[in-house]
């Protein structure tokens, strides 16, 4: 669980829950808002609102078999977006594209790091 009130630049709570197949219950704004998916790697709760925080804990205890498929995506979320591979991906794709734009040529994003 993330309850944080503040704007968080971006939680490396979740990532690290991610990288264990833990779907994140997290405030729903922010950064938050765009790293936990509702119903796929996760869930949000009304920040600041501490029975919504309750109605989304007993949501997940109430549907483990929905619990299980979230934390199977977001242990892929996580392979797909945040390790050390993918993360080495993006950087290279920025390299590239950032050389292409020096020499005045528009390169499309790589499908992989998008």
């Amino acid at each position: 669980m993330l309850p944080s009130n503040c704007y968080e630049g971006f939680p490396r709570t979740i990532v690290e829950a991610f990288a264990k197949g833990t779907p994140a219950i997290a405030s729903g704004h922010g950064a938050m808002l765009e790293a936990v998916e509702h119903g796929r790697t996760g869930l949000h709760f009304k920040p600041g609102d501490a029975q919504s925080l309750i109605t989304q804990v007993e949501w997940m205890l109430e549907h483990p078999e929905k619990w299980r498929e979230m934390r199977s995506n977001a242990r892929t979320e996580y392979e797909t977006r945040h390790s050390a591979n993918s993360n080495y991906f993006q950087l290279m794709d920025i390299y590239r594209r950032a050389m292409a734009a020096k020499k005045g040529l528009h390169v499309a994003l790589n499908p992989i790091t998008q």
